[in-house]
């Protein structure tokens, strides 16, 4: 909004007078994914730029030596989103400003102008000077102050060679820079966004933390499982995280990157990070960890960190309730989904914390409860967490604005437009959308206006990349895949069952002892899910070392892969989808009377989205 000139509700402010939002928005990209300093990224040369190439999704660039501060030129690496968005003001904003700059002469009245006569193999400039002189120079040693003075001849006359240029076409130093931000920041402020500001630097602190996150979450699951001192042998030779981000930030030293950048992750046990973030996307990890820290500024369009409360259930259909909890006082709002077909579980969702007013409190708890209650729509915890989760989001965002509404009544379309703004982007965008409408289209006391609001449709979803379902073959083959994984692990477990019955009858005492053992074990494994262990920690027994546990377990039971090749080739020969595949009970009728014929079973199914046909037998 700041550098782009858009409004709250993501449409052109008509106050915005427009002239280099789109130079503005790639510098800032760039900042942001090269991790560069403002001076060294100002410095680049259009001769620098890699190529885009569609295969690789980041860039490996050079920073000279002469702009690099303490002179220490390194790699940097530029992410392509960040590379196009520099390359589409290359052949837009850029080229305008240098073509109205030929037309007006401003070239030709540039002092001590070097006009470069060629690149040799990337690295070497032929130059010719002022006076007529030509001279060739490494680029690696020309300082930023002398790049501003190079130019080239293009087939519509003279222009810089320098990347980032000024609306009058001459190269932009990096002190120009700290005006755009100054400005963007008194925008951000003149829309109602008070106490939110960025720097350049703040745009690398970023890029160190992110890179930080990623590393940490790669290195622990790629060498998680050496011991301590192997993994000391390892960091010894090869370095760990910090080494990383010091390459990214180009510093000789990763202590300078431990004193100067990563504050924010000091206090943090790092067996606590992977264990929060395993399997997690690093951006929204770095969103929940980082929300409170002081020294970190986050969207302040973007609704605050969500938290899990309640107790788990199964996903199960029901419908809801909200109360008041006398116990812990009036104020301990909880709303539930209970499922009462067929295990009775209840799934309870807390509305006591949320930052918001009690008035507001009680209206969504109110709402949420209507909205799960039984006969709705929303007929399993798991559709009822998405919605809960939602409407915390929206609760969240009205309690970071500089006004908060204070109840039902004050919602306008403008508080939905605002929660709306940051997720117009994304796929799940609008589903969330109206995961939200249909929960406050319940709520009481909202304005006539705030209800029209909530009856409009969606904007359209952003366009999305087409898929093709699997040709005839391909899901013959996936099929196949699937039945070859089956046989194995029935051939498997069927010799091992068979393996411990002669065990439990006695028919195994003749056998050698190894055998027998095997039998024994087989056995606890049957009756425990769990191999013999002895001692304080617990561990298997020395006679069962021979194979590991994941070994011995799935003797007799199936292993992850082979329950998803299940799943999978009972979706396919259903044409269930996978919730109703995944909640198949094992009890089925055999019509076939175990005739030795090709057998067939009859399973019960439940699909709540069926409403009344929601019992199906599917054989």
């Amino acid at each position: 909004m700041g550098l782009r000139g858009l409004g709250l509700d993501e449409r052109a402010d008509p106050g915005w007078r427009a002239r280099s939002e789109q130079r503005d928005a790639a510098f800032a990209d760039g900042l942001y994914g090269s991790g560069l300093r403002l001076s060294e990224w100002a410095s680049v040369l259009v001769t620098e730029l890699p190529n885009d190439d569609p295969a690789r999704g980041y860039s490996t660039c050079r920073l000279a030596d002469a702009c690099a501060k303490g002179g220490y030129g390194h790699k940097f690496w530029l992410p392509r989103p960040a590379l196009l968005s520099v390359l589409d003001y290359l052949e837009g904003a850029r080229a305008r400003a240098a073509r109205q700059a030929q037309q007006a002469g401003h070239y030709d009245r540039v002092a001590h102008a070097r006009l470069v006569l060629g690149v040799r193999g990337g690295d070497r400039v032929t130059i010719q000077e002022a006076d007529g002189r030509v001279t060739h120079q490494p680029v690696n040693v020309i300082d930023p102050r002398e790049r501003r003075r190079l130019f080239r001849t293009t087939e519509h006359g003279m222009e810089p060679l320098a990347l980032w240029l000024n609306e009058d076409g001459l190269p932009r130093t990096a002190h120009g820079w700290q005006h755009t931000f100054t400005q963007a920041n008194e925008r951000i402020a003149g829309l109602g966004l008070a106490g939110f500001s960025a720097t350049p630097h703040m745009l690398r602190d970023s890029c160190a933390l992110r890179w930080y996150a990623v590393g940490r979450l790669a290195y622990e699951r790629r060498f998680g499982h050496l011991s301590e001192q192997e993994t000391k042998d390892f960091r010894v030779q090869f370095g760990d995280t910090w080494d990383l981000v010091a390459t990214i930030l180009g510093h000789r030293s990763p202590e300078t990157t431990k004193r100067h950048y990563l504050e924010p992750f000091r206090a943090l046990d790092v067996e606590l990070l992977v264990q929060h973030a395993r399997g997690a996307a690093v951006d929204g990890f770095l969103a929940s960890y980082l929300a409170d820290h002081p020294l970190v500024r986050t969207d302040p369009l973007r609704p605050g960190r969500e938290r899990r409360f309640g107790r788990a259930a199964g996903d199960a259909a029901g419908g809801g309730r909200a109360a008041l909890d006398s116990a812990t006082g009036p104020r301990r709002l909880r709303g539930a989904v209970r499922a009462g077909e067929p295990a009775g579980q209840v799934r309870e969702f807390d509305f006591a914390d949320w930052p918001v007013s009690h008035a507001l409190q009680t209206a969504f708890a109110a709402a949420f409860a209507a909205r799960t209650r039984p006969g709705d729509r929303v007929r399993r915890t798991g559709t009822a967490m998405n919605s809960w989760r939602t409407l915390r989001g929206f609760a969240s965002y009205l309690a970071e604005l500089s006004s908060p509404p204070r109840t039902p009544g004050e919602l306008t379309p403008a508080h939905l437009a605002g929660w709306f703004f940051p997720r117009r982007q994304h796929a799940g965008g609008g589903l969330q959308l109206g995961q939200l409408k249909r929960v406050l289209r319940l709520t009481e006391g909202l304005s006539a206006e705030f209800r029209t609001a909530l009856a409009e449709c969606n904007p359209p979803a952003p366009a999305a990349a087409s898929t093709a379902s699997y040709s005839r073959s391909e899901h013959q083959r996936i099929l196949n895949a699937s039945r070859h994984d089956i046989r194995g692990a029935a051939t498997r477990i069927r010799g091992n069952r068979e393996l411990l019955r002669r065990w439990r009858l006695g028919d195994l005492d003749d056998e050698p002892d190894q055998v027998r053992r095997i039998g024994e074990l087989l056995d606890h494994v049957d009756r425990y899910t769990d191999v013999p262990r002895y001692g304080p920690g617990k561990q298997p027994l020395r006679w069962v070392a021979q194979g590991t546990v994941e070994q011995h377990i799935t003797a007799l039971h199936l292993t992850g892969v082979e329950a998803a090749a299940f799943a999978v080739l009972l979706v396919g020969l259903t044409g269930q989808n996978r919730d109703a595949i995944l909640a198949a009970p094992a009890t089925h009728h055999r019509p076939d009377g175990y005739t030795g014929a090709t057998g067939t079973a009859i399973v019960a199914l439940d699909n709540p989205r069926r409403r009344a046909r929601r019992h199906m037998d599917v054989p």
